[in-house]
């Protein structure tokens, strides 16, 4: 694994790394997955590539990976922000003693 990852989170029962990006319109959306999915193709963690711009909703990311043609491992999701908070609402913090 080659690439620098903008965090990695430590949970109970879970870690996860996360790469944040900000696709300008669908076209750089594209090329931004493909060097992420050759950028971390040997990360064996879990990996969220977090999408930021508000204008590419969860719907067009979904209807874009739908459509790839090598599909990204199965460790890997690209979530817009709305569904990043929605996931890491079920994230249960680690407990540090």
């Amino acid at each position: 694994y080659t690439g620098r990852l903008d965090f990695f989170v430590y949970a109970k029962n879970n870690k996860f790394g996360i790469d944040v990006f900000f696709a300008s319109d669908t076209h750089s959306l594209t090329g931004c997955i493909n060097y992420k999915q050759r950028l971390y193709k040997h990360f064996a963690d879990k990996l969220i590539l977090l999408q930021l711009n508000p204008k590419i909703d969860q719907m067009i990311v979904d209807q874009y990976l739908s459509h790839k043609k090598n599909a990204l491992p199965s460790n890997v999701s690209v979530l817009s922000l709305d569904k990043f908070l929605e996931f890491i609402q079920t994230v249960r913090p680690l407990q540090i003693s």
